[in-house]
């Protein structure tokens, strides 16, 4: 994984365990658990993107909209929606015009960060 792709909040797996970025320098890349437990690292083949899921979609606040007929669920949050496929995932807006292929939970992140200037974070006790 290219570590360019990557910005401070992103969800991604290090040596296997579901982690956030909470700063990225040259060397080394630092890395938080979701539980708090500090990781240091400098191999950036350690990294290992996130496949999005419904289940992802989920704990980022976003709601089941509707069944396409075409086979795909779509779910929204706010005015964006989101095709969930089989194979892949595509980001709608409420056009139904495919803006960008999807398949890991950094790459909407950071879609959702150039669309609204927010950042997407995972829903705590109904707050996202």
């Amino acid at each position: 994984m290219d570590s360019k792709e990557l910005r401070i909040g992103n969800y991604v797996y290090f040596k296997g365990v579901e982690v956030d970025v909470f700063s990225i320098e040259k060397n080394p890349i630092d890395w938080e658990r979701v539980n708090g437990v500090r990781c240091e690292e400098n191999y950036v083949s350690a990294i290992k993107p996130i496949p999005l899921t419904e289940e992802w979609l989920l704990k980022f606040g976003f709601e089941f909209f509707k069944h396409h007929y075409l086979g795909y669920d779509i779910f929204k949050k706010d005015n964006l929606l989101i095709a969930m496929m089989i194979v892949n995932v595509i980001f709608i807006d409420d056009y139904d015009t495919a803006l960008a292929e999807i398949k890991h939970v950094h790459q909407l992140q950071n879609l959702y960060f150039a669309f609204t200037g927010e950042e997407l974070k995972i829903k705590d006790n109904g707050i996202s």
